[in-house]
């Protein structure tokens, strides 16, 4: 009887050491679980400067390692938004022609609340609704991979972002032009006003570098739609945009935006008059910017021609940004 009670002690004494035990780890692993957290930090809050929804979501987290992706559907017209052809408002050769699913993912080191670098690509499923459409192209088309440097802030009642990224030309679209790469510039500035109207001005120089000569394009059908411009060829060796926009804020989570690409200018490759500048198509875009949470924004928009406005002459779009931690 002794040695039952014995016994009896001893497992009792085995199972609440266990059970302490547990309790132990389990307060490590929260106590670990929250090092992270708090190491993964950056000194400051950036929501305290930019209240703008979309640009609070295009900033990315706020933590200093992250990741962000991105979702979206290029879509067609506003006639034929699932079919199989994109129209080239621009009329530019590089253009995507096709409509695609796309999926981003973009890593972010963030130093500190407003500087940040990205590394990142995306990935398309060309006429996701219909199919491999062509025998001799892939139907997973794998976009330019993508490394920039990002800077938010706010000077005054300003809000402000900016970048500058580079691109190596790996999509059908940079291969169809001998596109090696690309380096670009943004600017955006805002003024939000206590009535719910935003004003801004977007900035936008884009360079591009080719691995052929003017006019010496490997791509035979795209050789025939490039001849007699300056220098032989159409493609853009560089370019210049500002972007006016406005958006109106209903409520915290549902906006109306437009952007008004009315000043867009390129240098044609190949035109030995290095000033000469171009202006490219006139556009406009209107769409609704829908706020689920701080890091997740989505925005359908449609871009049409305003001096040619026809229902199978627009582009139809679905962008969502979601930063995952």
């Amino acid at each position: 009887m002794v040695r039952i009670l014995f016994v009896s002690l001893m497992a009792l004494g085995f199972a609440a050491q266990a059970q302490e035990n547990a309790k132990a780890d389990a307060g490590q692993s929260t106590i670990k679980a929250e090092d992270t957290k708090e190491k993964n930090k950056v000194d400051g809050n950036i929501d305290e400067e930019i209240t703008n929804a979309r640009m609070r979501a295009e900033s990315g987290s706020k933590s200093k390692f992250s990741l962000s992706s991105s979702i979206g559907y290029t879509g067609g017209t506003l006639s034929r938004p699932f079919g199989v052809d994109r129209p080239n408002l621009a009329r530019e050769p590089g253009v995507q022609e096709r409509t695609s699913a796309d999926i981003g993912l973009d890593l972010r080191y963030r130093w500190t609340k407003s500087q940040s670098l990205t590394l990142g690509t995306s990935a398309g499923l060309m006429t996701p609704f219909q199919g491999d459409m062509s025998a001799s192209d892939n139907q997973l088309n794998v976009f330019d991979p993508v490394v920039g440097y990002n800077l938010v802030g706010k000077v005054g009642e300003v809000q402000m972002n900016g970048g500058v990224s580079v691109a190596v030309g790996t999509s059908q679209e940079a291969r169809g032009v001998d596109r090696d790469g690309s380096m670009s510039l943004s600017a955006n500035a805002l003024r939000t006003f206590q009535n719910g109207l935003t004003v801004g001005l977007g900035l936008g120089l884009g360079y591009n570098a080719y691995n052929t000569k003017p006019g010496a394009i490997s791509d035979l059908e795209t050789r025939e739609k490039v001849k007699n411009f300056y220098g032989g060829d159409s493609r853009t060796e560089w370019s210049l945009g500002l972007y006016p926009f406005a958006e109106y804020e209903f409520n915290d989570t549902l906006s109306a935006r437009t952007v008004f690409g009315y000043f867009n200018w390129r240098h044609l490759y190949g035109d030995s008059e290095r000033s000469r500048l171009l202006q490219t198509f006139v556009y406009q875009s209107v769409g609704v910017g829908i706020s689920v949470t701080r890091d997740i924004y989505l925005y359908p928009n449609i871009q049409f021609v305003p001096g040619n406005i026809r229902s199978d002459f627009t582009n139809v779009a679905m962008s969502a940004t979601l930063n995952m931690f």
